[in-house]
């Protein structure tokens, strides 16, 4: 029992580790023009050690995940010289990638990591995307959505759901809001101490000025469909 309660401890410890890693780079699209157009790309991290899933690489390897990452978005970019030379320099062939990942909420417990990326790639505007883990700091795993909730709860947290977006928009009808009031409950989630957020990227289910819909439901609500104690 000891020596289980030290293995324990020394996971807990290694997942406390933590190192903020930012990097910024940028690339020319025509060499020696000082007026080519510009693809830049920055960074950001929170390395965690001691995570097992291979989709956790901008946490658990965050300099190496950066550099594949700018090598790919330098190929993809480099792909737009045929448009220059047809077109000319105009501002949508200055490219950004930016991508930020996060510790959110961290407990005795649980890990909750976050991973923003903004593109622009020309057009009126960018757009970004997220992306959430929940971790358990014991076995380092990730937990699922469906490691959370039981199954067939999804009625109720809709439910949920609705409830706490009409309160963030007190003078408005949601419905009136959203593309369709019937939207699947999201499954990207993330903790934080006083309950779990449903986290919905731009489009997923309201136009683009209303950017990241981000719903708090708290413990308190969630009990009755959690599987665990929180």
């Amino acid at each position: 029992m000891k020596s289980f309660k030290i293995i324990t401890l020394l996971l807990v410890a290694i997942l406390l580790q933590a190192k903020d890693i930012n990097i910024e780079n940028s690339y020319a699209l025509i060499a020696n023009d000082t007026l080519s157009p510009i693809m830049e790309y920055s960074f950001s991290s929170t390395k965690v050690r001691g995570l097992k899933n291979d989709e956790l690489g901008m946490f658990s390897k965050p300099r190496l995940y950066a550099k594949d990452r700018f090598a790919y978005f330098v190929s993809t970019y480099a792909e737009m010289e045929g448009f220059y030379e047809e077109f000319g320099n105009t501002p949508t062939l200055n490219f950004v990638y930016d991508e930020e990942a996060e510790i959110r909420y961290k407990s005795k417990k649980y890990l909750s990591l976050s991973y923003t990326m903004y593109m622009y790639e020309g057009g009126a505007h960018g757009n970004w995307f997220t992306k959430h883990w929940i971790i358990d700091r014991k076995s380092g795993e990730v937990l699922d959505f469906e490691d959370i909730f039981f199954a067939g709860c999804e009625d109720k947290l809709h439910e949920l759901n609705n409830i706490a977006l009409q309160q963030s928009f007190p003078d408005e009808d949601i419905e009136d809001i959203l593309f369709d009031i019937d939207y699947p409950v999201s499954k990207d989630i993330y903790m934080l101490d006083k309950g779990i957020v449903f986290q919905y990227d731009p489009y997923e289910i309201a136009a683009y000025v209303f950017g990241s819909i981000e719903i708090f439901v708290s413990w308190e609500k969630l009990n009755p469909y959690l599987k665990f104690n929180n």
